[in-house]
């Protein structure tokens, strides 16, 4: 494979590089381009590999930004690591970039009051097998439809 930058002659260039076990060994000028360039894709795509979020019934498109958005949290990732004196793992990236994300609980001060007398019964179970289901009297006197079990 051809890169842009590169012509047909170029193909007939060999380069000199060293194997995995330290010996000498020539390859054509786009294979060592592309193996310099594309080596740090293939490792995004093993760490992305890790943690799928990517699913069979979502439609093309939303894949396709959820995807978008893991490459940009990967590049966030991989800048993050490279400036900051802490190192974290991917997946401990993941989950700050989430609870930042995230809005803070909502704590109810007031506790909810609950009447003593408003306990739910179970319903009568008529011959044909239904269950008669009436409404609750507690609820009806406040304006309320709840019906019992």
């Amino acid at each position: 494979m051809a890169f842009p930058t590169h012509s047909i002659n170029d193909e007939n260039v060999l380069r000199e590089v060293t194997s995995r076990s330290g010996r000498p060994k020539k390859k054509s000028l786009s294979i060592v381009e592309y193996n310099r360039y594309m080596s740090d894709i293939d490792l995004q795509d093993q760490m992305m590999a890790y943690y799928p979020s990517n699913r069979k019934t979502i439609r093309w498109y939303k894949k396709v930004g959820i995807h978008v958005i893991e490459t940009m949290l990967y590049n966030s990732f991989m800048l993050y690591n490279k400036h900051s004196a802490k190192k974290i793992s991917f997946l401990d990236f993941w989950h700050s970039i989430i609870e930042e994300l995230l809005p803070e609980p909502v704590q109810n001060d007031v506790p909810i009051v609950r009447n003593a007398n408003h306990i739910p019964s179970k319903c009568e179970v008529a011959e044909s097998g239904r269950k008669l289901r009436k409404r609750c009297r507690w609820c009806s006197q406040r304006g309320g439809k709840t019906y019992t079990l």
